[in-house]
């Protein structure tokens, strides 16, 4: 069993670039990753450093390409079916104070679990399903079922800065099915 906990050296802000899937691309990810440090920083300075990190769909995609020109250092964890992923994942954010995405996905949870001041912020992605069979082709958002949809923008409310933390930390422990006196989020 691993005792992982945020170094007592964490700083700075690692990005979560919002990743692909197979079929499905973003249209629009420079736009959406330079908003998410835009907005971080209009209400947390820009005195802290930003670090981006790829799902390793789009570095085989060539995404990662595309935000070069942020002159940003970058990172991944390599494949998520690797069994080595989980423990890159946490050797990486536990460096890190803040997290942030323009979307959420499952690091949201575990960066908060873990710790970290975790957001949501900035101009979400449009993501386009030309080729995965399980979803309608075309515009994702609008081929959302309803509760799926209403999942999504309640994640997005969650981890918002302005959201309630008691409500963001027993939300992170229902999902998560974690008791909640025995985490960081307690803490």
């Amino acid at each position: 069993k691993h005792n992982i906990s945020l170094s007592e050296n964490a700083c700075d802000c690692l990005v979560f670039v919002p990743h692909s899937i197979v079929g499905i691309q973003s249209t629009n990810i420079l736009e959406s990753v330079k908003s998410c440090i835009q907005s971080f920083q209009s209400l947390f300075g820009d005195e802290i450093k930003f670090y981006l990190c790829f799902h390793y769909h789009d570095v085989i995609n060539g995404v990662y390409k595309d935000l070069k020109t942020l002159n940003l250092p970058m990172f991944t964890c390599g494949c998520p079916s690797s069994p080595y992923f989980v423990d890159r994942f946490y050797s990486l954010v536990r460096m890190f104070q803040y997290g942030i995405s323009s979307t959420t996905g499952s690091q949201s949870y575990y960066c908060s679990e873990l710790g970290l001041e975790y957001y949501t912020i900035g101009v979400s992605p449009d993501f386009v399903n030309y080729s995965n069979p399980y979803y309608k082709l075309g515009a994702f958002k609008e081929n959302m079922t309803q509760s799926n949809r209403a999942i999504y923008e309640y994640e997005l409310e969650i981890f918002s800065p302005s959201a309630s933390s008691t409500d963001k930390d027993a939300w992170i422990s229902k999902v998560l099915g974690i008791d909640y006196s025995t985490t960081t989020l307690a803490k």
